[in-house]
């Protein structure tokens, strides 16, 4: 039994500095920064063990690039005894396990039948028959970058039982993934770096968040939409996406697997994420740790969100979680099984690297750009606001300058000659909801969240007394000396 999860993650503190520091002394470079000058650095040492979970169901499409770009992952290449793979076609009716049976890797690859038994099922079919000491999950629309598998053991190997270590992935049609250029995934692109809707703030959790460090003790970030406001609560917990994320496989054992009272899928992850917590481990991001996830229509007869997240917010908050041994009995559903057969491994194709833009804003860095071309957003989180009102005057981002020097008729006036795209957002939602918003981004010491929300509250409705006050009182913390939010704005007002 487990006591009280939720009273844990409440308690849990995500500042994982003293990882970074360990393994920054063991040579590898930076834990979770620089992930492209992480890449430069080969895996040393004793090579660890690592167990690839796949589940699937009807992955016909797709389950072939899935196993492929595993076969040519550095790691697998260097070490192809170190790696075994585990395939679960979970009552697939279409020919996934005939496609299976015709494949040959490096690695050992094991291909297992059973009646559909959902994802928490066949994840714990694999975890059962894993014998490695570091497990990896990896859905079967993955496409894993050249080198994702090897930063996960350069972190599974220095830090161990420490953390559960989350990976990215970046959208692709298996139309663009069979016609482009080799590259490597945009992390960025992932719903955990920029969200879908981005038109006011929060767009970045990344940085937001220090890379997940400041999400601890329960914070929850509260994201916006299209069609008013707080659209979704995220938290820590939420941040382990089952389709990439890896730690050792002894937690696995400790929690008897996936929980499989979820149906379908959809939060059965977030569940390992929240025990992960409460078995005192720190959820540590990985850009480097990524890959292409293959876009395709999704069967909403399988997706079972709804009824998944009440059960998991019952569990997270019942006085005790009772560890069942999943993993023991997914044994006695076993249909069939096959070993695919094994050959060399192709010679590791040489990857170039390329920075972007925007490379360096998902990262928390925002850096102007010396080509010329500025964003007002860029320009407003850098510091650079006398820049950002010469360059875009009427922005809403020049807004918020002129309010946090408290010239609010003036912001207002910007305001009235800007682009009709923030007022048409804001004719769009219910109004009194974004100051709801900005009351809970101030409770939680999101300080220039708050600002921005209060903000644009006044710019629609008008600056009353009141108001004002609360906006003076989040530029006074703002400017505060020695203030610990997130410096995600380095200049002066």
């Amino acid at each position: 039994m487990i006591e009280k999860i939720s009273k844990k993650i409440i308690n849990h503190n995500n500042d994982y500095g003293k990882l970074e520091s360990q393994f920054f002394s063991c040579g590898y470079g930076q834990l979770v920064k620089a992930p492209y000058d992480s890449l430069k650095i080969p895996y040393s040492g004793q090579p660890v063990t690592i167990s690839i979970l796949i589940p699937c169901h009807n992955s016909v499409k797709t389950i072939r690039h899935c196993i492929q770009h595993i076969s040519t992952n550095s790691y697998v290449i260097k070490y192809p005894s170190a790696v075994e793979v585990i395939v679960v076609d979970d009552g697939s009716n279409d020919k996934t396990f005939d496609v299976l049976t015709e494949l040959s890797c490096p690695m050992k690859v094991l291909v297992i039948k059973q009646d559909q038994r959902y994802r928490s099922g066949a994840l714990n079919t694999a975890l059962y028959h894993a014998s490695n000491d570091f497990i990896l999950t990896c859905d079967s629309d993955m496409c894993l970058d050249t080198f994702c598998i090897e930063e996960a053991a350069k972190r599974l190997q220095v830090l161990g039982e420490k953390a559960l270590f989350v990976g990215f992935r970046e959208d692709i049609s298996l139309d663009k993934l069979s016609k482009q250029k080799v590259r490597s995934p945009h992390f960025w692109k992932d719903n955990r770096f920029c969200f879908d809707f981005s038109l006011i703030d929060p767009e970045n959790m990344f940085a937001l968040t220090d890379a997940y460090k400041s999400l601890g003790k329960n914070k929850k970030i509260y994201i916006n939409s299209k069609n008013g406001i707080n659209r979704d609560v995220w938290t820590l917990p939420r941040m382990a996406y089952g389709c990439l994320f890896a730690c050792d496989r002894q937690f696995f054992l400790d929690i008897g697997g996936y929980n499989e009272t979820f149906r379908g899928w959809g939060y059965e992850d977030t569940l390992i994420g929240a025990l992960a917590i409460s078995m005192g481990k720190y959820i540590v991001p990985v850009p480097s740790m990524c890959g292409f996830h293959i876009s395709h229509h999704v069967d909403m007869n399988t997706v079972r969100n709804t009824p998944n997240k009440h059960l998991y917010q019952e569990l997270v908050t019942a006085p005790q979680y009772i560890v069942f041994d999943y993993i023991q009995q997914s044994r006695k559903f076993v249909k069939d099984s096959i070993v695919l057969s094994q050959r060399e491994s192709a010679p590791l194709k040489k990857i170039s690297q390329r920075k972007s833009d925007n490379y360096h804003f998902y990262l928390g860095e925002y850096r102007l750009i010396k080509s010329g071309k500025h964003y007002p957003k860029s320009l407003f989180y850098s510091g650079a606001h006398k820049l950002l009102l010469e360059l875009f005057p009427n922005c809403i981002y020049s807004c918020f300058v002129h309010i946090a020097m408290k010239n609010f008729e003036k912001a207002t006036s910007c305001f009235a000659n800007n682009s009709s795209k923030e007022k048409a957002y804001l004719d769009s939602i219910d109004i009194e909801k974004l100051l709801t918003t900005a009351n809970l981004w101030y409770s939680q010491d999101s300080v220039l969240l708050a600002f921005q929300y209060f903000s644009l509250y006044g710019l629609y409705k008008g600056f009353g007394a009141k108001l004002k006050r609360i906006i003076k009182r989040c530029i006074q913390k703002l400017t505060k000396k020695g203030n610990n939010e997130i410096s995600w704005c380095t200049g002066t007002f």
